[in-house]
């Protein structure tokens, strides 16, 4: 072996040392996947800082598994994380949390949308397949931003100002709107039909003021037919019924954070029996609302005009 190659070594043990492995441990590790000894000292550690701060997972989670080294970030571990994440705010199963995230990360793509997205129903199913495909496409937009700098550019500022001025219309000035991106890039990637319902719904129903999204930016990530509007409808009816705990103020933020099962446990599965089952009918049937919608249009279509 060759003294060149010698320093390559020492520099990446070095490298994960850093990150508190032992030298024993980083030995194992690369005894147990020597490709590791290919990877570049900046992969490893792109990869690192997101598996410390993103995931929030102990650096040896790697010697449990690997592939969290190997994995491209922006192809697939960033963009199964963060699809993780969507799922867990919406209340949705199942979930990607402990040794499953390991499983979900060694699954195909195929396999992968099948366990975690395809098992919805239609309205969620495109939600979340939208929000993964734009978190594989951020990566490729910048390259092609390098590549085609002025067009992209162009393009970019267009899209961008149309987000301005779909949220300054609501009163927010751009000091507003960049506080708002700056804290959560990720609305950047809305549709503006989306921010528009969404915020529709926060001034109309809800009648909160615009500025709260500043506080709870998820009333605009929020699915809205199941999530926000079904959890809101119930708040109302608990409060019609003189029921507590009631859902008002900050509350409802603190609501709308929670799992499907947590949320039930706290807001319905307090009540004696018969009310308990008068909530959840009526929760249900809130949820069915736009499934119904979207029966109705499939079957439009399908037997053409009446007349």
């Amino acid at each position: 072996m060759g003294v060149s190659r010698i320093e390559t070594i020492c520099e990446k043990v070095a490298n994960l040392e850093k990150f508190g492995f032992s030298e024993d441990e980083v030995l194992q590790l690369f005894g147990h996947s020597p490709l590791l000894m290919t990877l570049s000292l900046d992969k490893v550690q792109r990869n690192m800082t997101f598996v410390l701060g993103t995931m929030k997972l102990p650096a040896k989670s790697v010697l449990v598994c690997p592939l969290l080294l190997y994995s491209s970030l922006e192809v697939l571990l960033k963009p199964r994380v963060l699809l993780a994440r969507k799922i867990q705010r919406m209340g949705l199963s199942p979930r990607m949390d402990g040794p499953k995230m390991f499983r979900a990360l060694r699954m195909s793509e195929q396999r992968f949308l099948k366990v975690y997205v395809m098992c919805h129903e239609e309205n969620i199913k495109d939600e979340l397949l939208d929000y993964y495909r734009t978190t594989k496409r951020i990566k490729r937009l910048a390259v092609a931003s390098r590549k085609t700098c002025y067009a992209n550019v162009s393009i970019t500022f267009v899209e961008h100002s149309c987000h301005f001025a779909n949220l300054e219309k609501f009163g927010f000035s751009e000091d507003e709107v960049l506080q708002l991106f700056g804290r959560s890039p990720l609305l950047m990637t809305l549709s503006l039909d989306k921010v528009q319902r969404n915020m529709t719904f926060v001034l109309g129903t809800m009648k909160l003021p615009a500025k709260s999204v500043l506080v709870c930016p998820l009333l605009l990530y929020s699915s809205l037919e199941v999530l926000l509007k079904p959890r809101v409808l119930l708040a109302r009816k608990i409060q019609g019924m003189g029921l507590s705990p009631w859902i008002d103020g900050t509350k409802m933020f603190r609501a709308l954070r929670m799992s499907e099962q947590r949320f039930l446990k706290v807001y319905v599965m307090c009540h004696e029996e018969n009310i308990k089952d008068e909530l959840l009918d009526y929760y249900r049937t809130t949820k069915c609302i736009k499934r119904l919608a979207v029966a109705s249009r499939k079957t439009c279509y399908a037997n053409g005009f009446p007349f």
